[in-house]
């Protein structure tokens, strides 16, 4: 069986792109103290002379096996390209440079890669050339339009930050404009669905789903299909008899999503029943979804959320064995395939 659904996951590649980070603790200046005392440098007639003589940023020295041995110049990198980076409080516009890529430019500006990506609608993969134009954040986050019905708080909850952070970036008093734009500190972009699936062939997948597609006589979600819940496709473990939902894996606070409007009726820490950390949403029409073995729950019973906002942080709690999102699908209290009412 494996053999024939292998295919139907070739090529399907996570367009996020995933930043490691060290603290500043454990990162070493390497400075002059860690070369050796006996320096030389190539004078024109091919001579050594010692380096102190010469310019500092650039000479040689000779290993204890006597072997020549050119010392670099150390380049500041704690703050930017060259140094520290200026604070700034407005986006900006930056031309793109020779042999310049995202990353140094993030570098040069403090904030992180992600960051760049989001705001000019670009991929990991995506490609940036010499003159192209580049907006560019103060600080690492992204941005939110304003829409209908939008409020501070409301916001601050779909990105998993304070308002006091939103309000003081955007030194506004809480009132906001439909089509405002919003900087938003530390927020993530909200990946919510994965590509459509309608015009793929008939394969050993789509066979597997309709072994446990519910009858038509059964309740469905709603109209609309629900959204995708986590970022990653990877599905560790499928719908069974014996297993009722959908695991998703991947690392430890990768955002978790609601997968349509609802409010909250479940939101506990702890075992569980083995679901661990864990939150239950209503979505009306007697629809339920679950999602289980969260690191972090960022939503409380009784509260409502829309489609698509921030309400964990994926873990490994409860009956686990490696960090992945278990996600269910209640009807009427009885479970279905989750792949059967998902984009």
């Amino acid at each position: 069986m494996s053999n024939l659904i292998k295919n139907e996951f070739s090529g399907i590649e996570n367009e996020e792109l995933i930043e490691e980070f060290i603290s500043e603790g454990n990162i070493k200046t390497a400075g002059k103290d860690k070369y050796q005392d006996e320096s030389y440098s190539l004078n024109k007639q091919s001579g050594l002379i010692p380096a102190e003589t010469e310019n500092d940023n650039n000479f040689l020295t000779l290993s204890p096996e006597g072997d020549l041995v050119f010392k670099p110049s150390i380049l500041n990198m704690e703050n930017g390209e060259n140094g520290s980076v200026p604070k700034r409080t407005e986006i900006i516009t930056y031309v793109v440079q020779n042999g310049e890529t995202i990353s140094n430019i993030a570098r040069r500006f403090g904030v992180s890669v992600n960051t760049v990506l989001w705001e000019n609608n670009l991929g990991a993969y995506s490609l940036i050339r010499p003159g192209d134009n580049l907006r560019i954040l103060p600080f690492t986050g992204i941005t939110h339009t304003v829409k209908s019905g939008d409020t501070v708080s409301a916001i601050a909850r779909k990105y998993g930050v304070s308002e006091e952070s939103i309000t003081s970036a955007n030194n506004s008093s809480g009132s906001l404009k439909i089509g405002q734009k919003l900087l938003i500190p530390g927020g993530v972009k909200i990946a919510a669905q994965v590509a459509s699936t309608q015009n793929r062939n008939v394969s050993g997948l789509s066979v597997i789903k309709d072994l446990v597609t519910p009858s038509s006589s059964k309740a469905s979600p709603s109209n609309s299909m629900l959204v995708w819940p986590t970022v990653g496709h990877r599905i560790t473990q499928y719908f069974s008899w014996r297993h009722n939902g959908v695991d998703i894996g991947n690392k430890v606070g990768t955002p978790i999503y609601a997968a349509d409007d609802g409010v909250v009726t479940v939101s506990a820490g702890g075992w569980n029943g083995g679901y661990g950390n864990t939150i239950l949403i209503n979505h009306g029409g007697n629809v339920k979804t679950r999602y289980g073995h969260a690191s972090k729950l960022l939503v409380k019973v009784g509260e409502t959320v829309e489609r698509g906002q921030l309400i964990a942080l994926m873990g490994s709690t409860g009956r686990s064995t490696g960090p992945h999102l278990h996600f269910e699908v209640l009807i009427k209290g009885t479970r279905y395939n989750p792949l059967n009412y998902m984009k």
